[in-house]
């Protein structure tokens, strides 16, 4: 097997991707909070966009990663979630109660933890509720991918 055919195979795993994805956090969130901070400020201030589409999407690089990586996540989590509800193992409704409440308790627990630290502020400050919400789903799917493995297989069955 040819070099760059053992690089796609290992960037296609999902424990490969999730390990990039917390190595990436834990060095941003490392740069940030660093006497380079200014540097990592820069970087996500950082305007550009497709000027040979001749559209107005000269936009930072935060916005891309926030709003297009994400949509792009969202779009194969949808997709892999409906496969399992009509195909999988969610197709049993039985089967399917736990997750689902799971994820409902789990996006209703981060939007009240929000809104309960930034109780005291007022304004535009409260409109932050859908950030850990939109967030943390990745970052389960990157955790899971890294240690589901790892987990007995009675939970192992719902990752």
């Amino acid at each position: 097997m040819s070099a760059v055919k053992r690089i796609t195979a290992a960037l296609g795993s999902d424990v490969v991707g999730g390990l990039l994805l917390i190595g990436a956090t834990a060095v941003a969130l490392t740069w940030a909070n660093s006497p380079l901070c200014l540097s990592y400020e820069a970087l996500r201030s950082f305007t550009f966009g497709p000027a040979a589409l001749h559209l107005d999407l000269d936009l930072p690089l935060e916005t891309w990663a926030a709003d297009g990586l994400l949509a792009v996540f969202f779009f194969i989590v949808g997709n892999e979630l409906k496969q399992e509800l009509v195909h999988g193992e969610l197709r049993v409704p039985r089967r399917a109660a736990l997750p689902i409440v799971a994820a409902l308790g789990g996006a209703l627990v981060q939007a009240a933890v929000f809104l309960a630290a930034n109780a005291t502020t007022s304004g535009e400050e409260l409109g932050g509720w859908g950030i850990p919400m939109v967030t943390d789903p990745a970052f389960a799917v990157a955790f899971l991918a890294v240690v589901g493995r790892h987990l007995p297989a009675r939970c192992a069955r719902f990752c």
